[in-house]
């Protein structure tokens, strides 16, 4: 209802519904890529997994974002001998785990995903060749003896290496790796859901929540103004070095003093959520929404031409103002306006200025619309 259905977790979750076709058991889940979930960029997968009736119809998918952050844990206890090591990649080369580096890479530009595909045995691996053997690895600047697992059900590849010299000297502890690669590969899934329920270091956990804190409504749980103005240096920087544009757009509810006057600001407070959600329902993982202040919000729709950004803010537009808004006991239906802008290597300010005089434009000629700024 909330626009799910094109998400990757959810198609890959119907096909391997699909590809089961009734069969006995259970279907198989789906394992995502590595991504920066929101709020705070943290390193996570989604695992989904269909969930079927008693006559093996599909009724819905369980879904869960899962971080990142003790998996490290996990292969560090594959480690073997004195420089043998697992470490485990994504369908795309991006770093999942490591037993000494974090799955992402933090600095003055933003927070980005560890990108291994350069190391010769993860490039063979990703190309479909398997050929386990002796291989130069730049990122330690040492000949290595490596080899690799695909993991059931995923993209994700498991890759064991070790010194050469070291490798050669003590065969018992290599042989000990082959059947340790053998076996993560089947017990890596379940495995990782054990781990991520253990609680993080006190310190960490604190810094995670504070970060969250700075960063989120607590009304919605959308982000807030403060970590779109740290975020669109980095949005900008992506747009000009790919070429790909961007568009912004300013919304807020039409008539919402009336609302707050008429049903009380606890309905006020229920609305603003239930719009917040909706809304975040209809975006790519990649788009942002902010709540920009009281019933104003701030859509960014990254890598996307004019056409695309108004399709989105209409959209949004419709799936607030088609289905009223409920606690149970009152019932409203509640419109938006949209003001909609493209980057064109403006500042930032400059575009949000053409998006709220668009969207104001929008109140004047009737409000429950979207006004492009070009038009």
């Amino acid at each position: 209802d909330r626009g799910y259905a094109w998400r990757e977790w959810a198609n890959g979750c119907r096909d391997n519904y699909r590809t089961w076709a009734r069969g006995a058991g259970y279907p198989g889940p789906f394992l995502s890529d590595a991504f920066l979930s929101q709020p705070g960029d943290v390193p996570a997968v989604s695992l989904s997994v269909a969930v079927v009736d008693h006559q093996k119809e599909m009724i819905g998918i369980l879904y869960a974002n899962i971080s990142l952050a003790h998996f490290s844990d996990f292969v560090r206890t594959l480690s073997y001998g004195r420089t043998g090591k697992v470490f485990v990649v994504d369908g795309g080369g991006n770093l999942v785990a490591h037993p000494e580096l974090s799955p992402e890479v933090r600095s003055t530009a933003g927070v980005s995903l560890r990108y291994f595909g350069e190391i010769p045995m993860v490039r063979r691996a990703l190309s479909g060749v398997f050929r386990p053997g002796l291989f130069f690895d730049p990122s330690y600047g040492k000949t290595v003896i490596s080899t690799y697992s695909s993991v059931p059900g995923s993209r994700w590849i498991v890759v064991a290496e070790q010194d050469a010299d070291d490798a050669f000297s003590v065969i018992r502890g290599y042989l000990a790796a082959v059947l340790i690669l053998a076996f993560a590969s089947v017990l890596v899934s379940v495995r990782v859901f054990s781990l991520v329920s253990r609680e993080t270091a006190e310190a960490t956990r604190q810094h995670r929540e504070l970060v969250i804190i700075s960063e989120t409504d607590p009304l919605t749980g959308l982000l807030n103004r403060r970590s779109m103005l740290s975020r669109m240096s980095h949005i900008v920087e992506d747009s000009e070095s790919s070429g790909n544009p961007f568009v912004i757009a300013m919304f807020d509810i039409d008539d919402f003093k009336m609302v707050n006057d008429t049903y009380g600001h606890v309905f006020g407070d229920l609305v603003l959520r239930e719009i917040a959600a909706r809304s975040v329902g209809t975006l790519r993982v990649e788009d942002l929404l902010f709540r920009w202040g009281g019933e104003e919000f701030l859509l960014v729709v990254r890598d996307s031409d004019l056409a695309r950004g108004r399709a989105v803010a209409e959209k949004i537009r419709r799936v607030v103002g088609d289905t009223p808004i409920s606690d149970g006991r009152v019932s409203v239906t509640v419109t938006i306006t949209l003001g909609v802008c493209l980057y064109r290597g403006d500042p930032i300010d400059r575009m949000i200025v053409d998006a709220d005089t668009a969207l104001y434009e929008g109140k004047r000629a009737g409000k429950n619309r979207v006004v492009v700024s070009e038009d």
